[in-house]
This record gives structure tokens, sequence and C-alpha cells, in this order.
């Protein structure tokens, strides 16, 4: 129970320093004119993914040492806390690169592709089948991407 009370209040002391540097963040936002609501939204999330990155890393380094207190290996426990602090930030960054790369296509197809993806929701839900048949079965509507030209050379804007 010890160990819970250490790590809520080491929690609780990231919280207010993350908090501290978010305000003055915002404050430099609001005094050069640029604070508006997606820098808002941006600080919120980024607390959040502070704070929860850093109470998975204490829930791994918990459960590792506990393991190797218990006859565990020490090499095996520092490896998993080494694979965890490895991992998140890269999968962090994978889903960012991932939601860049579909804004700038939407740019490029003058189509919100984040509301309205071209590929049918059934290639990521487990229960609508395989995600290949999926994508063969929304081959037909790579047309809605790239409209025909039409005689006068210029694209067909009527989707």
């Amino acid at each position: 129970m010890q160990k819970h009370r250490d790590v809520l209040q080491q929690a609780s002391r990231l919280a207010v320093a993350v908090a501290l540097c978010i305000a003055a963040m915002l404050a430099v936002y609001a005094l050069t004119g640029h604070f508006t609501n997606a820098v808002l939204l941006g600080a919120l999330i980024g607390f959040v993914m502070a704070m929860g990155n850093f109470l998975s890393l204490s829930i791994t380094v918990s459960n590792a040492m506990n393991r190797a207190a218990n006859g565990g290996s020490p090499q095996k426990a520092q490896l998993e806390i080494q694979t965890s602090s490895v991992v998140r930030p890269v999968i962090l960054v994978i889903i960012s690169e991932h939601i860049g790369h579909q804004v700038v296509t939407s740019k490029i197809v003058g189509r919100d592709l984040l509301k309205d993806p071209a590929v049918s929701r059934r290639a990521v839900c487990p229960a609508g089948g395989h995600p290949a048949a999926a994508l063969c079965a929304d081959l037909h509507q790579a047309h809605r991407l790239f409209p025909p030209e039409s005689p006068g050379g210029t694209k067909d804007k009527g989707r």
C-alpha cells in the first residue's frame, strides 16, 4: 500500500510541475496574441499524455521490481522497463504521423479523410471481417478520391 501512496505522491508533484509549465506556455501564447482553442486543447491533451505516460511507466517499474524481488531475473526486469519506456513514445509518434498524413492527404484530394475515409471502417473492426477483404470491397470507391477528368480538361468536382 505504501508503494501506491509513493507513486500517487510523485504523480501529484509531477502534475503540479507540468501544470505550471503549461500555464507559463499559455501565458506566452496569450501575451503574443496567438492563444486559440486549438492551443488550449493541445495543452490539455499534452497534460493528459504526460500524466498517463508517467503513471504507466510507474506501474511498469513497480511490477518489474516486484517480480525481481520475488525471485525473478533482475535483467528481465530491466529489459521490461527499458522496452516500456521506448515503445510508448514510438507508438505516439506513429499515431501522430498517421493523423498528419491524413490531414495532408485531405488537403491534396480536397476532402476531409478524417471524417469520411475512403477505406471502409470494417478494415479496423474485428467483427467486420478481414481487412484485406474490406480493402478489396472498397476499391470501387477510389473514384471518389480521384474523379475522372471532364471533356473540358478540368476535374469533375461533383461527387
